[in-house]
């Protein structure tokens, strides 16, 4: 007897091998650190927005389909619930990491899904229509580059300006000027941090004499007074306008809400009818973001191959107590939460359970290349990374059997 789930065994296997041959083929020496960077910008620069653009433009109208806000609006809620269960930990758990930087990795590591590299292939393997797989995907990753995305640059560029303030020795005049001296050469200045596909370079900002901070009186009197610095805003605000993947949901909602992608971009209307006003000869572009947009699960997840092997034994470096603990929170309660919410929201069984299912799934590579681009929480997220692949296809199949056996959001 077949299992009825083996469609979904058969993908988590594929995801789980494509990350296996990455790191064979890292290990004979075929590819190197060099391939992750040009990879990851590659999907960063132009295989995600392609994917974007036409996953929102022309596969999805947001006219006729009443649930779709409502489905964003729930990963909203589980981005905004993880963030305050990272203030939670940081302030009332953790005895030593007490910085913004802190709640800034605890926030990835519980919410940063991969909701698209993971998430549209497991979605394929479970929804009739692997068009829904796509919607689904980029609908869950919306709040992660328009609420999420945002945040996490304040927290971590704040964090950068609490650890000098807090943990950098004093300086003399004559220190200073001898570290000026031999400071980073001029070729490195403002260097494209090229290990992350999130963002272009970070420069460091500076306290200047007429802008010290002094000391709050509370941990949390100093992180609003960090983050409400206009250095900090500007710097932040400019990252996120020059995000592509921004720009590509921005451009996907243009065509979709101007109706263009629908009447002249599908060959088939709503009714699955010929589409009177299809417009032949703009079928190059659509099969141009198809084809580019198809690159992006498999070179991500080659690319994380080849990543894990390059790290070696700081692979997982954490205690197990902490990374057991991180799993059971993404693994089980942020499904958990999202079960509530689709109930409260009443979403249809095909929205409910793809969202139960996204939220199961492991973060990106992309969430270590933002603490490594800040120098902190890498152990952490490279661990959560590792240990949330390996555990993705048991979590997922465990919970299709719960969602089964109670008889929720039957598709």
């Amino acid at each position: 007897m077949v299992y009825k789930y083996i469609s979904v065994v058969n993908v988590g296997i594929q995801i789980v091998g494509t990350v296996v041959l990455g790191s064979l083929s890292s290990w004979i020496g075929v590819f190197d650190n060099t391939f992750v960077v040009d990879a990851t910008k590659f999907v960063f620069w132009v295989a995600l927005p392609a994917l974007v653009i036409n996953g929102i433009g022309v596969g999805i109208d947001f006219y006729s389909d009443a649930f779709v806000w409502d489905f964003i609006k729930v990963f909203l809620l589980i981005r905004v619930a993880s963030l305050l269960l990272s203030f939670f930990l940081v302030i009332a758990v953790f005895r030593e990491r007490k910085g913004l930087g802190d709640v800034a990795v605890q926030f990835l590591n519980f919410s940063w899904i991969s909701t698209i590299v993971h998430g549209i292939p497991i979605l394929t393997a479970i929804l009739p229509d692997p068009a829904m797989a796509v919607f689904f995907g980029l609908m869950a990753g919306i709040s992660s580059f328009l609420f999420q995305l945002p945040l996490q640059l304040f927290f971590l560029e704040a964090s950068v300006l609490e650890r000098q303030l807090l943990f950098a020795p004093e300086v003399t005049d004559e220190e200073a000027l001898t570290a000026e001296k031999e400071s980073t050469p001029p070729h490195e200045i403002n260097k494209v941090d090229e290990e992350t596909h999130l963002e272009e370079e970070h420069s460091e900002i500076k306290m200047e004499s007429d802008a010290k901070l002094e000391t709050p009186k509370s941990r949390l009197a100093l992180w609003l007074e960090l983050i409400s610095r206009r250095d900090i805003l500007t710097q932040v605000t400019g990252r996120v306008i020059r995000n592509p993947v921004l720009w590509g949901i921005c451009i996907g909602f243009i065509i979709s809400l101007s109706t263009f992608g629908k009447t002249y971009l599908r060959p088939l209307n709503d009714q699955k009818e010929p589409n009177t006003n299809y417009v032949e000869g703009l079928e190059w572009f659509v099969a141009l973001l198809n084809w580019l947009g198809d690159m992006v699960s498999p070179l991500s997840l080659f690319s994380m191959g080849v990543w894990m092997h390059q790290q070696g034994k700081d692979l997982i470096s954490i205690s197990w107590l902490e990374l057991a603990g991180s799993m059971l929170v993404k693994l089980v309660l942020i499904p958990l939460l999202m079960v509530g919410l689709v109930d409260v929201y009443d979403l249809p069984n095909t929205y409910a359970r793809s969202a139960v299912l996204v939220a199961a799934l492991p973060i990106s590579l992309a969430a270590f290349s933002l603490g490594k681009q800040f120098d902190i929480g890498e152990a952490s997220l490279a661990a959560n990374v590792t240990m949330g692949t390996i555990l993705m296809l048991p979590a997922l199949l465990a919970w299709i059997e719960v969602l089964d056996h109670f008889e929720l959001y039957m598709i």
